[in-house]
């Protein structure tokens, strides 16, 4: 009987000391219902090199943005007669470069090809990522260090794309519509 009790101390203290030295659980969006998912507080992302994501960003070096959970780089189509932003067709492709210029607490963002002269800068509207003139829309997007990545926000709203489809990039807030994704980024720079 002592022999028991004593394998079922042990037992029970090196599963104590087990969920002591266990690494605490990574923060990441998750379901508020099945509608609608609520974003809980970043956990920093950090670089190889030690610094956070989003605080390895150069302004004026050309980077490709790739979501990170698919692979996907960012890329730009025509829809409506402009060009929008989505996520590329495939994982090996890393989309077209982009170029962040640092603005207030933020940066504005440019793309390095478009298909209309001049329409290069990402401008958030209600149904997208636009690409338009400098001169008539450079959104400011501030960069939040999360898990798997960095998350893009303007005006309280992140780039979104849907989990099946066509992968176009949308703001959404805290509140995800049903079948949506954050797009979560890390920034390759080109070569």
């Amino acid at each position: 009987m002592r022999s028991i009790r004593h394998g079922l101390l042990t037992a029970a203290g090196c599963a104590a000391l087990a969920a002591l030295s266990a690494p605490a659980a990574i923060a990441q969006p998750t379901s508020a219902s099945q509608h609608t998912r609520a974003v809980e507080q970043p956990t920093p992302a950090v670089s190889p090199t030690g610094r956070t994501l989003a605080d390895a960003i150069v302004p004026g070096v050309p980077y490709h943005l790739v979501e990170t959970r698919t692979g996907r780089g960012v890329d730009f189509a025509a829809r409506a007669d402009e060009d929008y932003t989505l996520l590329a067709d495939s994982g090996d492709r890393r989309g077209t470069a982009v170029v962040f210029t640092k603005k207030g607490d933020g940066y504005t963002v440019t793309s390095t090809r478009s298909h209309r002269s001049g329409y290069d800068t990402w401008c958030a509207v209600d149904n997208g990522i636009r690409l338009a003139r400098k001169s008539e829309c450079a959104t400011v997007w501030r960069l939040s260090n999360w898990y798997p990545g960095f998350l893009l926000e303007a005006d309280g709203k992140y780039p979104t794309y849907p989990a099946k489809g066509r992968a176009w990039l949308e703001g959404h807030g805290v509140d995800l519509p049903a079948g949506r994704e954050f797009a979560y980024f890390k920034a390759v720079e080109t070569s």
